[in-house]
């Protein structure tokens, strides 16, 4: 009978324990493995990391935009190989534009702009 009540006691301790234990990993790894949060990363991060591999023109600031749709953009060249995330600079008055892909930290593409006045 003691035995018995022993066994049920450290049986109890046992499930709470690993009940406890349960909850703390997915305390700890939700975050990691559900959330469709991805990193946002500011545009003078995104010119900072650019003008490490490549000289940028330094009489302007561009305008950083993300890629998001591929449909709109699936007949221009300058996109052909530009993934939803991507980062493009728009240098006006230099008439450049930068393809920047942040996963991998590479130039993707790299063109002239075309306006017409």
């Amino acid at each position: 009978m003691i035995l018995k009540k022993g066994i049920d006691n450290l049986l109890k301790n046992y499930s709470i324990a690993l009940v406890w234990v349960f909850f703390i990993i997915v305390f700890i790894c939700y975050p990691y493995f559900f959330s469709n949060k991805k990193i946002e990363i500011s545009s003078e991060d995104v010119i900072k990391r650019v003008g490490e591999l490549i000289v940028l023109p330094a009489d302007e600031k561009p305008t950083v935009a993300t890629v998001a749709n591929l449909d709109y953009l699936k007949d221009n060249q300058f996109f052909k190989n530009a993934r939803i995330g991507d980062k493009v600079l728009v240098y006006v008055k230099s008439g450049k534009s930068i393809l920047f892909r942040l996963d991998q930290n590479k130039i993707v593409e790299i063109g002239n702009l075309n306006l017409k006045k």
